[in-house]
């Protein structure tokens, strides 16, 4: 089983290769965007992710670099516009993730839990979820407890999700994407 320890390690070894700056940003549009995008598509949201180099087992070097793109914003988004609350392999990735991460990489992981618990109208554990977050003032989690505490209907979330994934979308791969479509 992976352990913080493992992942922290991972994450201390690969973060010098990344050309994220130091708040985990990468430059808009760029190529390295667009891979982390990719890579953090097929390890959160798909069940048999098709990266050639992802272990059959998810481990420590695989939670490094999911949580090292999940750092940049536009990423993060990317991948917030993907999630759907049927899938269920996305919160059972996000578990794992949240499990793992080492504390200043825990805030993304831990608030997109927080919503796939809220779009399956689970507001209680949501909030639950979402309380290290918060308590660090991420500024998403913020953002979701106004929702979970006013009652937003969730389908008018996931109806602004939508709207925003393609412009999200052409600003990490470019306006002339095939994946908007």
């Amino acid at each position: 089983m992976t352990t913080k320890e493992e992942v922290s390690a991972e994450i201390e070894r690969m973060i010098t290769l990344s050309p994220q700056d130091n708040k985990g940003q990468f430059i808009i549009g760029d190529e390295m965007q667009a891979h982390a995008a990719d890579f953090a598509e097929q390890i959160i949201t798909v069940e048999s992710p098709t990266i050639n180099y992802v272990p059959q087992e998810l481990d420590a070097r695989v939670a490094a670099a999911t949580l090292i793109a999940l750092k940049d914003i536009q990423v993060r988004d990317y991948v917030m516009g993907l999630m759907t609350p049927d899938n269920k392999i996305v919160a059972s990735r996000l578990q794992w993730l949240t499990d793992v991460a080492p504390d200043d990489y825990m805030l993304t992981p831990t608030t997109l839990l927080a919503l796939t618990y809220y779009e399956n109208s689970d507001t209680n554990k949501a909030m639950e979820v979402l309380a290290p977050a918060l308590e660090k003032k991420y500024p998403l989690a913020a953002l979701l407890n106004r929702v979970f505490a006013t009652g937003w209907p969730v389908a008018a979330f996931q109806s602004m999700r939508k709207e925003l994934h393609p412009k999200v979308t052409a600003g990490i791969f470019g306006e002339n994407n095939d994946r908007n479509k």
